[in-house]
């Protein structure tokens, strides 16, 4: 029967208490440089993707401003442009008018131009006022033409109704005898600053 060698057990069992501490130690070190590296890449995947948010935001923080900008020009256009086609004071319905009066003249009608009322209506913190007109057009006798009275009238009714200011032409009523145009009325809107009519 052999002697058991306790010297031998001993240094086998320091050998592979050795050998196990190389390998968890291989191991953590591994799982350690691993996490290192997974946790750079992270950083790098989170600045590049904050960059990219912050590139987003400016970009539409850049839109946002000129969509301002092209709205604010837009409307101040817009107000200006409504400003002006109103009619201003009373002064300038009277040259209205008179400007009708005269155009009428060489279509061979004879006019009568009345200010019938007005009525206001609040638009924001501003108020337009609608004047309403009544214009009689009676056909020039004696008066020779080419172009028949209903063709003259067609011709007043499109000058009114395209003016610079804002004009409605609400209504229209012609009377005939033998198709032949004898009187003709106009009920007329006109959109001004709310001011006094003029005297009729």
């Amino acid at each position: 029967m052999k002697a058991v060698n306790p010297g031998g057990h001993s240094l086998f069992r320091k050998i592979l208490e050795r050998a196990l501490l190389l390998v968890v130690g291989s191991i953590s070190v591994a799982v350690i440089w691993w996490s290192i590296a997974r946790l750079q890449k992270a950083q790098r995947e989170s600045a590049a993707l904050g960059l990219n948010a912050s590139r987003i935001a400016n970009e539409v923080e850049m839109m946002q401003g000129t969509w301002t900008d092209q709205r604010t020009q837009a409307l101040s256009l817009r107000f200006s442009a409504a400003r002006d086609s109103l009619f201003g004071d009373a002064p300038e319905l009277t040259a209205w008018r008179s400007a009708i009066e005269e155009r009428a003249v060489p279509l061979a009608f004879q006019t009568s131009v009345r200010f019938t009322g007005s009525r206001t209506q609040a638009v924001g913190q501003a108020s337009i006022a609608f004047v309403q007109v009544a214009l009689d057009l009676t056909p020039t006798a004696g008066i020779p033409g080419v172009r028949s009275a209903y063709q003259r009238l067609v011709e007043l009714a499109h000058h009114i109704a395209t003016q610079p200011k804002r004009v409605d032409l609400s209504a229209i009523s012609v009377e005939s005898a033998s198709n032949v145009v004898t009187r003709a009325s106009m009920t007329i809107d006109l959109w001004a600053a709310d001011t006094p009519l003029p005297k009729s």
